[in-house]
């Protein structure tokens, strides 16, 4: 027998829009039912339900990571340092020590598939929130025709790049970077002997049907090379005696006015050093065995040269038996010669390799540690100078695809952490052979404790300066080899996590810097996911998947789906949905 009238808000300061609407609060709004019947008027309370958003949706179902649970078996919770599954974290955790913030961290990890979210017309994946209340997303490809966002392999990317050009100095692990110093590398005992007399190994190929004369002596005379006893050889039958013989490179001629001498042969290709003006090997060898030079344990600059200090001696030729060990024990610094002053100075990084030595160069009064200052300087503008390659590529990608949803996305932290770990090689004082490690491949490979704070300031890429360096142009870049680890990769493999793809692909982190057995080269590297899940380094300027990510704001509303890969989230901001 009563007639409804109508609803009345009364929560205070609740923003009404029109007669009709009004904008949901943080917190539960109570509306009261209008009724009359005849000229008496009543109510009634109710409430209606808060707004879902996602990181609603994570914290509703969230366990602490630092304990046992459902899918963490060990007492102590996650275990990072071993890969996800369903003893070691399969689900939503609260990142432990981020309770009580104002917007604790929540994150997915392992095989899971409820977290497929359709924004701007992609396919993404929650991986975590932020430390605003964003949710941090990875790039997953575009829906079917059915709408389903179940993609792998190379549909999962936007494409391939190196993360930079080069690899070749420390300064290249930066997503932006500064001052670029490179290595050099110097041949070094017995086996390269050439290199100490300023003579070059000369390679000739397409030897296996040649039948030149060889002579194991020569002969000067008259300004020409005679071959001594020379015998033709045909080099597919007998090439592997012919290392450290002469030839005059034919098959008639036992005679010339320069001389190969061969220093390494295979099936179908020859090393040889070209003798001048009556050079043989024996006197090359005679005067390399000559050489002297002078490291330094520090230097000092007058203004024009530099001037070794704290001085060992050692011979190049005897670098395996003698300047190795005197290197490692603190002395980098040389002027590559017998004297303590030069205007150049050069500073040994790697010391082990029995052939050959790798340093930089120095001038104008810098030492290692000016060189350090400058590449990763506190100084934000010169730190971060010039665009990774990545990053343009992935700058390219948002303007032409994601300018339209920019409001939809907060200003988050994108870390590019270049803190340095340890020295090691670039400390003048160190003594042993160790890279220079970063920041992340501490907690990769020492503590196994993902962080998602940014160490420093220069480091995190932002758009604004507020909360970060103000260095990006879109809120866009990669996830870091933090959040990879949270999400289940370590070093093992791993293809039953949601971050695997069969595919190769780059982060955000940095490794390391060093020496390459396998290339025989320096590097810098940085991490990434390997094809089969685990998370591995790479050379900086090798060809990997790009899969950007970007960060919704805390206003995002679920409008429909259940975060699977047939039913993604459908999200849009609060005003979308009044609109």
């Amino acid at each position: 027998g009563y007639e409804f009238k109508g609803w009345e808000v009364i929560t205070k300061d609740v923003t009404r829009v029109g007669n009709d609407y009004f904008i949901m609060p943080e917190e539960d709004v109570v509306l009261r039912a209008k009724w009359s019947k005849l000229d008496l008027a009543k109510s009634m309370d109710g409430e209606v339900s808060k707004v879902m958003t996602l990181y609603k949706v994570m914290s509703g179902q969230a366990v602490m990571d630092n304990v046992s649970s459902e899918f963490v078996s060990n007492a102590s919770g996650i275990q990072f340092k071993s890969p996800s599954s369903d003893t070691n974290g399969k689900g939503i955790y609260l990142r432990a020590g981020t309770e009580n913030n104002e917007f604790p961290i929540y994150y997915y990890r392992g095989d899971v598939d409820n977290n497929h979210v359709k924004f701007a017309n992609f396919c993404w994946k929650i991986v975590r929130t932020t430390e605003t209340g964003g949710i941090k997303l990875i790039y997953d490809g575009v829906p079917d025709s059915n709408g389903y966002c179940n993609n792998t392999g190379t549909s999962s990317q936007i494409g391939t790049s190196v993360f930079n050009t080069n690899s070749s100095s420390p300064a290249d692990v930066g997503y932006m970077y500064g001052d670029r110093y490179t290595y050099s590398n110097k041949g070094m005992g017995e086996s390269k002997w050439y290199e100490l007399v300023n003579k070059t190994r000369i390679f000739k190929t397409g030897m296996n049907s040649t039948n030149y004369y060889y002579s194991d002596s020569v002969t000067y005379e008259n300004g020409s090379y005679i071959l001594n006893n020379p015998k033709q050889y045909t080099w597919s039958n007998d090439y592997e005696i012919l290392k450290g013989y002469y030839t005059c490179f034919s098959n008639t001629a036992t005679s010339c006015t320069s001389v190969g001498y061969v220093n390494s042969t295979d099936r179908l290709n020859m090393y040889y050093v070209v003798m001048n003006n009556g050079e043989t090997y024996d006197s090359l060898v005679d005067e390399a065995n000559q050489i002297i030079w002078i490291y330094g344990n520090d230097i000092t600059w007058n203004g024009s040269e530099y001037t070794l200090v704290d001085t060992v001696k050692s011979s190049p030729m005897e670098w395996n038996n003698d300047g190795i060990n005197k290197v490692k024990n603190g002395h980098r610094y040389t002027c590559f010669s017998n004297g303590n002053t030069c205007s150049t100075i050069y500073y040994i990084m790697y010391t082990d390799s029995p052939n050959s030595v790798y340093y930089i160069t120095l001038k104008d009064g810098k030492n290692i540690t000016t060189a350090l200052n400058e590449m990763f300087p506190e100084d934000n503008n010169l730190r971060n100078q010039t665009d990774s390659t990545i990053k343009k590529k992935i700058d390219s990608w948002y303007q032409a695809n994601m300018v339209d949803y920019t409001n939809d996305l907060e200003d988050t932290v994108w870390c590019n952490d270049r803190s340095i770990y340890q020295l090691n090689d670039w400390d003048k004082d160190y003594i042993g052979t160790e890279h220079l490690y970063f920041g992340p491949y501490e907690r990769r490979y020492s503590s196994y404790q993902p962080v998602t704070i940014c160490p420093n300031q220069n480091d995190a890429f932002t758009v604004n300066s507020e909360n970060g360096n103000g260095k990006l142009t879109y809120p866009v870049a990669l996830l870091t080899m933090d959040e990879i680890m949270m999400a289940g990769g370590v070093g093992s493999n791993n293809s039953s996590y949601y971050l695997y793809t069969g595919q190769h692909y780059w982060s955000l982190s940095p490794s390391y810097y060093g020496y390459s057995s396998y290339f025989i080269s320096y590097f810098a590297f940085g991490f990434d996911v390997f094809n089969n899940g685990s998370l591995s380094v790479n050379g900086m300027d090798v060809l990997l998947g790009v899969r950007p990510s970007v960060s919704l704001t805390s206003e995002m509303i679920v409008v429909d789906g259940d975060g699977s890969s047939e039913m993604p989230y459908i999200v849009m901001s609060e005003d979308e949905k009044y609109k």
